[in-house]
């Protein structure tokens, strides 16, 4: 991960933001972590996950079995989003059952928690949209995603391809993503604080328990054939939601990325605006979205205070548009995941093209 630095972290609109996010949360005399009703949408989320599982695994019938796979494949998504990624955030704060429980459950779909932590907490948390740093847009030949980043010439059709690689990352994060994890016992070239042989077993446990979860158990029921079967399709339209929900956090519209001086090492924005700038609000009065989907379609409120429990990020984002507004901070908002889309195409759009 290469060492830039912010030209600032602490300004105006940093500090008026937590004054009012302080007062909000003084006001109301509510937790900012743990609260009763993110461990309730985390109990909900677990108890609908593991009961379609073993609903589809019970083989009742043909109707049953798809209502209960198409049931799982949602609650999967809602499970890895709404409430592991939150738990790796530390939003159910300490010493919370729940809490433990929710950050390793995504284990049995096959997500490395250490990963996780290492490529999403701290390089992406804090150089978003940081073309070399934050490792969501830096993609090699695979996509461009950053004015940054080299041309080529197949980059022109990306918005067209890109379609037949995301159902492919769910295969991709269980089998390669976590690879350097467990032979260098490290992400993006960071060291883990862990020992070679505590990193190398608990990887090798979450396969094991990903491959009993998801092949084992089902084949006594389905057969080792139809098991492939079912794990494949149910794998590739997963991880097409899974990467649309995560694409539209950020990757779309005509992108606002940051300026980076490299000699200097230096990132020529304040932290906190470039959290707001490419953080996207996506259909933010549609409940059920945000049910499933853990206040990730809040986004801004979510980077800015990743730590907060996201049952208060429709408060938050109230409080990050009055700010913004006042201070003419330009933000990123769509009425619905369709439009969301439609602008992630056009971002793919505007780095396909040669862009100075």
């Amino acid at each position: 991960m290469t060492a830039l630095k912010y030209r600032s972290t602490n300004t105006a609109f940093r500090k008026r933001l937590h004054q009012e996010v302080d007062h909000y949360f003084n006001s109301t005399n509510v937790p900012r972590t743990g609260d009763s009703a993110l461990k309730l949408q985390a109990i909900l989320i677990m108890s609908w996950w593991l009961g379609s599982y073993t609903l589809l695994n019970a083989n009742i019938n043909y109707a049953t079995n798809t209502v209960s796979f198409t049931s799982f494949i949602i609650a999967s998504l809602s499970l890895i989003a709404g409430v592991g990624h939150g738990a790796l955030h530390g939003t159910f704060g300490s010493n919370s059952v729940i809490g433990e429980v929710s950050k390793y459950i995504g284990t049995l779909l096959g997500f490395s928690s250490q990963w996780w932590i290492f490529k999403h907490n701290k390089a992406h948390h804090t150089y978003t949209q940081v073309y070399g740093s934050d490792s969501d847009i830096t993609q090699g030949s695979l996509a461009r995603l950053s004015s940054y980043q080299p041309m080529q010439k197949h980059f022109k059709y990306q918005h067209i391809y890109i379609w037949f690689i995301y159902p492919l990352l769910h295969l991709y994060m269980i089998s390669a993503a976590d690879l350097e994890l467990f032979f260098n016992s490290s992400i993006n070239g960071v060291k883990s604080k862990r020992s070679s042989l505590k990193v190398k077993s608990w990887w090798l446990v979450q396969k094991v328990m990903a491959l009993t979860f998801l092949i084992i158990i089902p084949s006594l029921t389905f057969g080792i054939i139809n098991t492939l079967i079912g794990f494949l399709i149910g794998s590739l339209i997963f991880s097409l939601i899974l990467s649309i929900s995560l694409q539209t956090n950020h990757c779309v519209g005509k992108p606002v990325e940051a300026k980076v001086d490299h000699e200097n090492k230096l990132i020529l924005e304040d932290w906190a605006v470039n959290q707001l700038k490419n953080g996207v609000v996506v259909s933010e009065k549609n409940k059920a979205l945000t049910f499933i989907l853990g206040g990730l379609n809040l986004h801004s409120a979510h980077h800015l205070f990743p730590n907060i429990s996201q049952t208060h990020y429709a408060n938050l984002t109230k409080i990050i548009d009055k700010i913004a507004n006042e201070m003419h901070i330009p933000q990123k908002k769509y009425p619905s995941m369709l439009s969301a889309v439609k602008g992630h195409v056009e971002f793919l759009k505007y780095y396909g093209e040669e862009v100075a």
